[in-house]
């Protein structure tokens, strides 16, 4: 397998959301909206090892993204929000790069988007 090289940046953010379709059951809560504290993470692939894509502007314009999306997410889940971001990187960074992304919940329970 050939070596790649990868760049990643992370981000927190609040955020309140709600899975309207939870399953009646110990987590029927979730069907109310309640609060986290969500952790991004991506990962973006170098085509070179100096740095192609400067970690601090890649996180600018990651937090830019973010910053645009309200406190009440309603019912966006973490392979929702992963999935935007990873639409978003290839809009902004060009598809002929690889993404992984990572959005989860208190940076316990997530998704990841490849």
């Amino acid at each position: 397998m050939a070596r790649r090289t990868w760049g990643r940046v992370r981000h927190r953010f609040a955020g309140v959301h709600c899975w309207a379709d939870a399953p009646d059951g110990p987590h029927a809560h979730l069907r109310n909206p309640h609060r986290h504290e969500f952790h991004v993470a991506v990962d973006f692939q170098q085509f070179h090892d100096d740095r192609e894509i400067e970690y601090l502007t890649f996180k600018d314009w990651l937090e830019s993204v973010l910053a645009a999306w309200p406190l009440n997410l309603g019912g966006r889940s973490c392979e929702m929000m992963a999935a935007h971001i990873h639409k978003a990187c290839e809009a902004q960074w060009g598809a002929m790069r690889d993404y992984r992304v990572e959005v989860s919940e208190d940076g316990e329970n997530g998704a990841i988007v490849e």
